[in-house]
């Protein structure tokens, strides 16, 4: 079976996605952060706002990812998320070097918005009328 013209390959597809879903979270974090210093967020707030960024973040993504795949759909843009994650996970350990007590609270809503945006692209359009 030949490529269709314009099909990417699975790697270069999966590296679009991690990389829409890094650059989503970069702009919601920045929206975030200017939230925080106009006092429109409070500081106490700081994390619930980056885990609300990071879901987002993860839903634009995928929806992304999701429509540049035909086949098995919903695992290659977990794969996608899931590198996100790991991209994160590296950064933390890297620049951060705080402690990996909450990788649940991050992972699970990703994974989750994850799953939804694949269903939502994967879904099909209603049967309605047919014009001849």
């Amino acid at each position: 079976m030949a490529k269709k013209k314009g099909t990417r390959s699975v790697p270069a597809q999966l590296a679009i996605g991690s990389a829409a879903d890094l650059g989503f979270l970069l702009v919601l974090t920045a929206i975030a952060s200017a939230l925080v210093l106009s006092g429109a967020i409070g500081q106490g707030s700081i994390p619930t706002a980056g885990l609300c960024a990071n879901t987002l973040a993860a839903f634009a993504g995928s929806l992304v990812a999701a429509r540049g795949f035909s086949q098995r759909r919903l695992l290659y843009t977990l794969a996608c998320t899931a590198g996100y994650l790991l991209l994160l996970l590296f950064g933390n350990l890297l620049f951060v070097s705080a402690p990996l007590d909450g990788v649940l609270w991050v992972a699970a809503p990703a994974l989750a918005a994850s799953t939804l945006a694949c269903l939502l692209v994967s879904r099909k359009p209603k049967g309605g009328r047919r014009y001849r």
